[in-house]
């Protein structure tokens, strides 16, 4: 289950609404009462993954209907978990919608968090400003190892950037960056780069 489990819970909610109506009740109250036994406390991947044990648990015995019915195939759970999830939530949202809204909210939450990049922070000597289409600072740290930083958009610093950063050569700073996965067009691949959020004097 990923973060789009709430586009998908309320597309299928109309999207099968009446498709084999009995069997998916059943199923969806049996999975409203083995989450309402789950550890509210728990941590949030924790508890995203015993409702999708829940689910898996209830939806065993029905592995034929849901085959031919939504095409999920219990066999490969691995890949096809988040369909499997998508489709019983949506008949879940009748049952048990509290749990429903809580658990597609941490599922997103969740993804933010994974999603959001680290800011890492180095302090060294500007060793060459390199100018090119980007601006790029190659910074000597305190550890003596050269990393690159590449000035991509407004950053925040306590500088005028725009007219003193070619004369930060030789100079100590302090930088924030983020790593991202740029294209390199001369290897036809997405590879790592450090892209400044901050830059300042240091002492």
């Amino acid at each position: 289950m990923k973060k789009t489990f709430t586009l998908f819970v309320f597309m299928l909610l109309f999207s099968f609404t009446g498709w084999s109506q009995a069997y998916m009740d059943e199923i969806a109250k049996k999975c409203c009462d083995c989450a309402a036994k789950v550890n509210p406390d728990l941590k949030e991947n924790e508890f995203v993954m015993a409702i999708g044990v829940c689910m898996i648990e209830v939806a065993m015995p029905y592995r034929k209907k849901l085959k031919k019915d939504f095409g999920v195939d219990m066999t490969r759970i691995d890949l096809e978990g988040e369909k499997l999830g998508a489709v019983i939530g949506a008949h879940m949202v009748a049952f048990c919608p509290d749990l429903l809204m809580r658990l597609a909210g941490e599922v997103n939450d969740e993804n933010a968090v994974e999603e959001q990049s680290a800011v890492l922070s180095a302090k060294g000597i500007v060793t060459r400003v390199e100018k090119d289409f980007l601006v790029v600072f190659h910074i000597k740290d305190e550890t003596g190892k050269t990393i690159k930083c590449y000035w991509m958009a407004e950053i925040d610093s306590d500088l005028d950037l725009v007219m003193e950063y070619e004369s930060l050569s030789g100079k100590k700073v302090e930088v924030h960056y983020v790593e991202e996965k740029l294209f390199d067009p001369r290897i036809s691949e997405y590879r790592p780069h450090f892209v400044l959020t901050g830059l300042y004097r240091a002492d």
